[in-house]
């Protein structure tokens, strides 16, 4: 009978670990998700800024042409 508690007390104590690593595991894709998600939004704020500095650049260059020429 001790035997056959021992077995049963190791099967609850590898499906509670089983269970613990499945929710690390569901906690890993939910976290997966949200930084995929992250790096999508900044990639796009990124590109966002790199075309305003761009613009920025040949306005200022622009500027300065035309304040060559005028001298």
């Amino acid at each position: 009978m001790s035997e056959q508690k021992a077995a049963e007390k190791k099967r609850a104590d590898a499906n509670s670990q089983v269970k613990q690593l499945n929710e690390q595991v569901e906690n890993a894709a939910v976290q997966r998700k949200t930084l995929s998600e992250k790096h999508t939004s900044l990639v796009g704020k990124h590109k966002a800024c790199e075309k305003s500095l761009e613009k920025w650049q040949e306005e200022l260059t622009f500027a300065q042409n035309a304040r060559r020429e005028s001298e």
